[in-house]
């Protein structure tokens, strides 16, 4: 995902991780969704306790208002998928009984690695430990952002931190240009000029945040 654009990262990974033997490309890609789901829960979840703590002016309040407009609309949503889960799951199993996947059985048998996987993931005995990982994940990318404004001087509480590292990784979650150069620096700039950062600290510290997020996990995974 570092040097491949619009997310070709993720096909790359269903592709090469399904070649190791006994994985299935269905199985994969359940496991790639249920690292987006809780990716984006957590960094959904971590704006919405701290937004009532940022020290937002007030001429930017009917954003945050918007926000938490557009947030309430997703929950309802959720909500809603949540009540039809029976009978989503009861359609599923039909349209996979009767054989209305398209192609041939190997299409199938990706589809059915697909449903077992997902189910797996999300089991009784699996979700705990997937939410903590997450979780604890997430805290350590909050814990970066702080440190790396502290060194720049940037004067801003730990509430700002935690709302860089959503807006910065929601806006990755977009297909975009390798390395997300432009739209990372875009989203960690915009998103500071609110708490009275000029824009040259702000921007500085985009170029610094990229930096660490990028380089070294890029270099890790040249040398794997």
């Amino acid at each position: 995902n570092n040097v491949l654009p619009a997310r070709l990262g993720d096909v790359a990974r269903v592709a090469l991780t399904s070649r190791q033997p006994g994985l299935r490309s269905g199985h994969v890609l359940s496991s790639l969704l249920t690292e987006r789901v809780t990716d984006s829960v957590t960094l959904v979840a971590g704006f919405v306790l701290i937004s009532p703590f940022l020290p937002i002016p007030d001429q930017y309040l009917p954003w945050l208002h918007a926000a938490w407009f557009v947030l309430a609309g997703l929950f309802v949503l959720v909500v809603g998928i949540v009540l039809m889960h029976r009978p989503l799951t009861r359609l599923a199993q039909r349209v996979a009984g009767t054989r209305v996947i398209p192609g041939n059985e190997r299409v199938r048998l990706e589809a059915r690695s697909f449903r077992e996987g997902w189910r797996q993931l999300f089991s009784r005995q699996h979700v705990l430990r997937i939410w903590a990982w997450s979780w604890m994940a997430w805290v350590g990318a909050f814990a970066i952002n702080y440190l790396l404004m502290r060194s720049l001087h940037i004067n801003a509480p730990v509430t700002v931190a935690v709302l860089l590292t959503c807006t910065t990784n929601l806006a990755m979650l977009i297909p975009s240009s390798p390395g997300y150069i432009g739209v990372f620096h875009a989203a960690a700039t915009l998103s500071l000029l609110p708490f009275d950062v000029a824009s040259g600290p702000a921007l500085s510290f985009a170029i610094l945040a990229h930096l660490v997020n990028v380089v070294p996990v890029s270099l890790i995974g040249a040398v794997f």
